[in-house]
């Protein structure tokens, strides 16, 4: 999510577990960290720091089953 304060200034915000930055986390954003822990897609930039959930630094299972919804 991109906010602007006037004309010259923006921030990006970044909702942790929102991988597809959609604003909800979803069965979506589980499917993504899924795929990249089995190497079938990758995460990065924005994507990346969303999925390290526990900000450990890494995306891993864990984050998964932080992330994970019933």
């Amino acid at each position: 999510m991109t906010i602007k304060i006037g004309e010259n200034v923006e921030y990006t915000l970044i909702v942790i577990g929102d991988i597809n930055r959609d604003g909800k986390i979803s069965v979506v954003d589980v499917a993504k960290v899924k795929l990249h822990l089995i190497e079938k897609n990758t995460l990065t930039g924005i994507e990346d720091i969303a999925g390290d959930v526990n900000g450990d630094g890494k995306i891993s299972i864990t984050d998964l089953a932080q992330i994970n919804i019933s």
